[in-house]
């Protein structure tokens, strides 16, 4: 295909979870999934995951959860050092996955005050040490849009914007596209996932809205991106935000830009939880004709569908919650 992005593959990938709308201690691990016990994690209605590829020390984030309490709390707790983030990637612009990234780039220490420069004849070279030394949040160019939540009564919550200026002042670099992205050897965005399954949001009285011009407008939510790492002979682990664009589109995204068919993982939020039986067991059946080889369906994906796909799937369904850690490996 022409369009397949070469990025590579990884030996290992681990992926944790910092942030999950569950939290729960009496759980038993498995060859796959481990789970953090020792002290109780805290849980929101958030998604926050940090990504080990093979054994560099430096992590990706994917999403910042839903508060600037729950992502610094568990982390600390299970004593995992997010000074070892080089790279976040934000799946799209919706409060739930933004929350705690301002204190993120504080507490990597990336804050620049450049207001004491007073030699002009080397600011261009300081501000290149610091250009290649700052934090980068990778996402899609749309997740910036005033949203609005507003009811079929009429009734509006918002705006609801991502924050961009703050974490610019914090001194992270944001780079959007639309198009997929190497994050890191074998591992990618997806860019803009194509709308190509029959899987639509079912709002349930609800409207996903932006404004501009003081015009609502229907939100597509077309930001969403999800990430996807190549493990090496074992084929492709995708992870969600929320799945706005549908979860099996995301998948077929994954597939089309690598060109490999093989789905190791599916991991991360569904957006199942407001959906009705009927359209549940029709995203099931896909799931098993695409047949991955583990799930984990957390964050927006609801216990009536975690409940079904858990009933369907089989071993191949691994419960995901606050602490929950999935080592895949060649």
């Amino acid at each position: 295909m022409d369009n397949v992005l070469n990025a590579g593959s990884v030996q290992k990938a681990e992926i944790t979870f910092l942030v999950e709308n569950k939290s729960e201690m009496l759980i038993r691990p498995n060859k796959i999934a481990s789970y953090y016990t020792k002290s109780p994690l805290l849980a929101e209605p958030g998604l926050s995951i940090l990504i080990k590829l093979n054994d560099d020390d430096n992590y990706i984030l994917f999403d910042g959860g839903a508060s600037d309490i729950v992502l610094k709390e568990n982390a600390s707790r299970m004593n995992l050092d997010l000074g070892k983030i080089n790279k976040i990637v934000l799946s799209h612009g919706h409060f739930d996955h933004t929350g705690a990234l301002a204190d993120v780039i504080r507490m990597l220490g990336k804050e620049r005050k450049f207001a004491n420069w007073s030699d002009s004849e080397n600011i261009e070279y300081i501000s290149n040490i610091l250009d290649r030394d700052m934090i980068t949040i990778h996402t899609h160019p749309e997740a910036f849009r005033e949203r609005w939540m507003i009811w079929d009564n009429g009734n509006k919550y918002g705006p609801l914007i991502t924050p961009q200026m703050e974490w610019k002042g914090l001194g992270a670099k944001i780079i959007t596209s639309d198009k997929p992205e190497i994050i890191n050897e074998g591992c990618c965005t997806t860019g803009y996932i194509p709308r190509k399954s029959f899987e639509h949001f079912e709002s349930k009285g609800l409207k996903n809205m932006y404004r501009i011009n003081n015009e609502f407008i229907e939100d597509d939510i077309c930001d969403e991106l999800g990430l996807v790492i190549n493990v090496e002979g074992q084929g492709l682990i995708v992870i969600s935000g929320c799945a706005h664009a549908g979860i099996l589109n995301t998948i077929y995204a994954a597939q089309e830009i690598t060109g490999i068919r093989k789905i190791l993982a599916v991991i991360g939020g569904f957006h199942l939880a407001l959906a009705s039986n009927k359209y549940i067991d029709d995203v099931i059946k896909e799931f098993l004709k695409i047949n991955p080889k583990y799930i984990v369906p957390t964050h927006c994906t609801g216990f009536k569908a975690m409940k079904r796909f858990s009933e369907e799937m089989g071993d191949a369904f691994l419960f995901g919650c606050a602490g929950s850690s999935f080592l895949f490996e060649n």
